[in-house]
């Protein structure tokens, strides 16, 4: 019989660690990421002014405006101007220029198609502005030569640079 206790020990020992519960605890993962907004202008758009006629009593307009595209990611803000230093834009003449004369042609930049709000040349009142939705969205700036410049004759031309913030 002595040699029945410690057998008897042991399977009572055995069998209190099978029948005892596993115990659980739980926790939590915080998982974060931050999605930054993205935004393109696809260049490419011309603002034609068709001919000026410096003797006209109407001023010229591009008041079918050019369009470009901004796109951004969805909600994206964004807000485009001109990062040229003056509202009022000079064109320079493409052919004749000399030691002592560079030809221009003043012209404005605007927001809207009266022609009322001149293109911001700061992120301030006169930018274009919008929300990203993932798509293209059309951006249109049009344009006016005020009536009665005498200038040369010839062809004009200027790029403007733009500048988009979001």
């Amino acid at each position: 019989m002595k040699n029945i206790t410690p057998i008897l020990a042991i399977s009572w020992f055995l069998l209190i660690c099978i029948t005892a519960q596993a115990e659980t605890a739980t926790g939590a993962l915080n998982v974060t990421a931050t999605a930054l907004g993205t935004c393109s202008i696809e260049s490419g758009g011309t603002l034609n002014f068709g001919n000026y006629d410096g003797s006209s009593i109407t001023d010229t307009t591009a008041d079918t405006g050019t369009s470009l595209q901004v796109t951004c990611n969805g909600g994206t803000t964004w807000t485009m101007y001109s990062t040229e230093s003056e509202v009022t834009k000079i064109m320079q003449h493409t052919v004749v220029a000399t030691a002592t004369a560079m030809y221009q042609l003043p012209y404005t930049l605007y927001t809207d198609a009266a022609m009322t709000i001149p293109l911001a040349v700061t992120n301030t009142t006169g930018t274009i502005a919008g929300t990203g939705t993932g798509s293209p969205q059309t951006a249109i700036i049009y344009g006016k030569i005020i009536k009665g410049h005498n200038v040369f004759s010839g062809s004009y031309a200027q790029v403007i640079n733009l500048t988009l913030v979001y």
